[in-house]
């Protein structure tokens, strides 16, 4: 009896190893938003609109709720959601970066008032509080990165490699250089500094990531003739300040203005939306 069970246990174990494995399930890869080059991009002049209807947005952390260690910086989802919701009861549209890039130097001409959604410093706070939200409405949004910073867990965490290389895959959704250091104040810097600053955060970005880096914001937005010489000289096509102005209030590429989300009502009031 004993010996006809083990011959029985056997013979199911052979049947089991013969069964065929079951296929991996992967996770479908969606498509990133990324500008991909045009054939004549190095031709394309920049063109300085007349009217203006386009301003960008940087928002930085996100907090669950603002309380005793809130900062002037934060936003909560609930003051967010308002925020969005407010602009799109205006007439709002929501754009990405490479549509500002097509106004500025494709001569594309807006059909109303255009906002494009970005963030600054690489907070996990965005991952688990603006981007849901952005997500679940299809706008899209910019996250600016200092890779020297990625993955750091002092103070206020910020997100890893792995988490910025989920979000890029999402169409809407696109990840750029906010330099290596975050420097304090990117003027002060020798050409070496400047040099490494602008060129290994995109290169590490490239390495790292896969995706094209072709914008840069500069930290705290402070700039000068040089920085934005230094940007262009890096292979960026546009470079972001905080000058509190629409975007075809630029002269020049490497100079495009955002405003910090907290003066938002201003930004929709400079193009015109009430």
């Amino acid at each position: 009896m004993a010996t006809r069970t083990a011959t029985l246990i056997c013979a199911a174990l052979l049947l089991v190893g013969c069964a065929p494995k079951p296929e991996p399930v992967t996770a479908p890869v969606v498509k990133r938003e990324v500008y991909k080059p045009k054939p004549a991009d190095e031709q394309r002049k920049f063109v300085r609109p007349q009217f203006r209807k386009t301003v960008i947005l940087v928002y930085h952390d996100m907090v669950l709720k603002r309380d005793k260690d809130a900062l002037w910086f934060d936003c909560t989802p609930a003051e967010l959601t308002k925020q969005i919701e407010e602009m799109e009861k205006k007439g709002v549209k929501f754009v990405s970066l490479a549509a500002v890039e097509d106004e500025l130097f494709g001569g594309a001409q807006p059909q109303g008032p255009q906002v494009a959604i970005t963030f600054a410093d690489n907070y996990l706070g965005f991952a688990k509080y603006g981007w849901p939200i952005l997500r679940k409405r299809s706008i899209p949004v910019t996250m600016f990165v200092h890779t020297d910073f990625v993955g750091d867990t002092h103070g206020r965490p910020k997100l890893p490699w792995f988490r910025l290389l989920e979000f890029g895959r999402f169409q809407i959704a696109s990840v750029q250089s906010q330099t290596c250091s975050h420097p304090e104040d990117i003027t002060k810097l020798t050409d070496k500094e400047l040099k490494h600053e602008m060129e290994d955060s995109k290169k590490e970005l490239l390495d790292k990531l896969g995706f094209q880096v072709p914008y840069i914001a500069y930290p705290n937005g402070k700039y000068d003739e040089r920085v934005m010489a230094a940007a262009k000289a890096a292979g960026y096509r546009m470079g972001f300040t905080e000058a509190q102005k629409p975007v075809e209030a630029a002269t020049d590429p490497m100079a495009v203005p955002r405003y910090v989300h907290t003066k938002w009502k201003q930004a929709l009031a400079d193009i015109g939306v009430q």
